[in-house]
């Protein structure tokens, strides 16, 4: 056991070379249309699943949930490394009760809607006004990219059917189904350098989600005021619009921001 973990700790170090520029410093090397990954001297491909709602189930369900977890877990290929990725972000009110809460409709049915919506609402208070977004990770050593593609179309079907006992889902990540990339994750997070190396390494500055959110809207709306300004120096269209038709204006507005306004405005953003 312990020559196998060795082993497999040798397995996933690579050679450690000194970065001589910010590109340099980015571990992958390539990404496929489809959502796999060359990093270092390996295939990966990361897989997105929900959340299993644990806190809510009886006694008796934990059990069952637990049991059908630990099955998903040994159902993984022996000859892949694995990582689990969880992360927790704050619960957005104003995203929270446009597209979670019910909106009331004069029709009788009110306050069926109401109390759908205090039991949300209970729930989100009860955990800290968290959510988890969580993802398997599954690599392998580099190979021919199409013998790769055919490995992780087994691993799809595999996962796909376990994570299914579990009530659950998972599915391929490839920038997100949602068209989220890595510069809007950093946008909202605020992670600057993060930021600043994904420009270097040519990602687009204006690149918008499915729903039309650009990375300075997500960075507005978080309230991020030094990557609004890296944004905006870096050239960002102040008035680039979501499907919804709002900007990054709009959204600071809303949400009191009031430093990412005036950037704005000076940048040239339409009031």
């Amino acid at each position: 056991m312990i020559k196998a973990l060795s082993a497999a700790n040798k397995s996933e170090r690579d050679k450690f070379k000194i970065p001589r520029s910010v590109q340099q410093s980015i571990p992958v090397k390539c990404v496929y249309a489809d959502g796999i990954w060359l990093v270092g001297r390996k295939h990966s491909r990361t897989w997105r699943f929900s959340d299993v709602n644990y806190a809510a189930a009886s006694e008796d369900d934990r059990r069952g949930i637990f049991l059908s977890y630990g099955g998903v877990l040994n159902s993984l290929p022996t000859d892949a490394a694995a990582k689990i990725t969880i992360i927790n972000r704050r619960l957005n009110p104003v995203d929270f009760q446009r597209t979670i809460l019910m909106k009331e409709r004069g029709d009788g049915l009110d306050q069926y809607r109401r109390e759908s919506n205090r039991i949300l609402t209970q729930r989100a208070a009860e955990s800290n006004n968290l959510v988890q977004e969580k993802y398997i990770t599954l690599s392998i050593p580099q190979r021919n990219i199409d013998e790769t593609r055919a490995y992780f179309r087994r691993v799809d079907a595999n996962l796909s059917k376990s994570f299914g006992r579990l009530d659950s889902g998972a599915r391929p990540y490839c920038g997100d189904a949602d068209g989220i990339v890595p510069l809007h994750i950093a946008a909202e997070k605020g992670e600057l350098f993060l930021g600043k190396a994904l420009l270097a390494a040519g990602a687009d500055l204006n690149r918008k989600a499915s729903d039309g959110r650009t990375p300075l809207i997500f960075a507005a709306r978080s309230g991020k005021n030094d990557f609004t300004a890296m944004l905006i120096e870096a050239g960002a269209d102040v008035n680039s619009v979501d499907n919804r038709q709002h900007s990054a204006l709009f959204y600071a507005s809303e949400a009191g921001y009031a430093e990412i306004v005036e950037q704005l405005l000076m940048a040239g953003a339409d009031a």
